[in-house]
């Protein structure tokens, strides 16, 4: 005879809190945040008039997004879901980047990155939220590595935002 309990279950939910459509919903919550994260980023890039090093560098964070929304993408049908709608629109501008909508054209790069700020910012409290959940390995894995990207760049659009409000700074010093 069997131990029924020391049998290790096959289906890897079994051993997790979480279940199929829980896992599902912090990836599709996560989904959704990624793709306001890249329409954001690009509505940010497309907003900067002058300095096309910064316009690249926001371009290349929206393609950062647009693969982290492919790698959900694939993680939400290995559990044989298609992944939601939500956030396939310009909903970008919904989540910290509002200024872009009202006054395209007439932001400072200083504004632009306070507005990429504030959508690095919900990202970072997306993923921590999702990593404080029972994940299963592999989605853990999953993202963990993407929350490490989130991180870098956070800390680069931070740094970046800070030297535009210095430089802008200084020139309003330094203005008769």
């Amino acid at each position: 005879m069997t131990d029924e309990r020391s049998a290790q279950p096959k289906d890897p939910f079994a051993r997790n809190a979480m279940d199929r459509e829980e896992v599902v919903d912090v990836l599709n919550d996560l989904l959704v945040m990624t793709r306001a994260g890249r329409s954001g980023f690009f509505a940010c890039a497309e907003a900067v008039q002058a300095t096309r090093s910064l316009k690249e560098i926001l371009l290349s964070r929206s393609q950062g997004f647009r693969h982290a929304e492919s790698q959900l993408v694939a993680m939400i049908r290995t559990y044989g879901v298609e992944p939601t709608k939500r956030g396939t629109s310009s909903s970008g501008l919904s989540r910290g980047w509002e200024p872009l909508g009202r006054t395209p054209g007439l932001l400072s790069d200083a504004s632009i990155l306070q507005a990429c700020e504030r959508g690095e910012d919900a990202a970072v409290v997306r993923y921590r939220y999702a990593l404080g959940e029972q994940l299963p390995v592999e989605v853990r894995d999953l993202v963990q590595q993407q929350f490490a990207g989130v991180q870098r760049n956070h800390a680069k659009i931070r740094g970046l935002r800070a030297a535009a409000e210095g430089a802008l700074l200084y020139a309003q010093a330094n203005t008769p």
